[in-house]
């Protein structure tokens, strides 16, 4: 999870709560010391409080803490017979394609594509994940 940005989360940059849930109308109020911002929290039938960094209680973690919302990507990458995608080898040994794809068809097209061109056949496609 990202660490709670006050200014990004000011801005409108999506929040949630350590147990996931969303987090809107996040106000700060200047003229508090300690308990400055109030958000609303999905199902949660009042408003909170939190510190500036976005805690909900001083001195321990707690399931409404917040932090920034992680921004998940997948993309596809074709898997060929060896390391340079060039020549096949019976050694086993395998190479992943320069390119990630948006999508499986497009990881598909370049690989059928490849494959007219040069008569290596992709072995398979592997989806890579990773938040931000």
């Amino acid at each position: 999870m990202k660490p709670f940005n006050l200014q990004e989360a000011l801005a409108g940059k999506p929040v949630v709560t350590r147990d996931g849930r969303d987090v809107s109308q996040i106000t700060l109020f200047t003229h508090v010391d300690t308990w400055c911002v109030v958000a609303v929290v999905e199902n949660f039938d009042t408003v909170s409080l939190y510190t500036q960094n976005g805690r909900y209680t001083m001195f321990e973690d707690r399931p409404l803490d917040l932090f920034m919302k992680s921004t998940k990507h997948q993309r596809f990458v074709n898997v060929w017979p060896d390391p340079y995608g060039i020549q096949p080898t019976n050694d086993g040994e395998v190479g992943l394609g320069n390119f990630l794809w948006n999508s499986q068809e497009e990881a598909d097209t370049a690989a059928n594509d490849y494959t007219r061109q040069t008569g290596i056949k992709r072995l398979t496609t592997a989806v890579v994940e990773w938040e931000d």
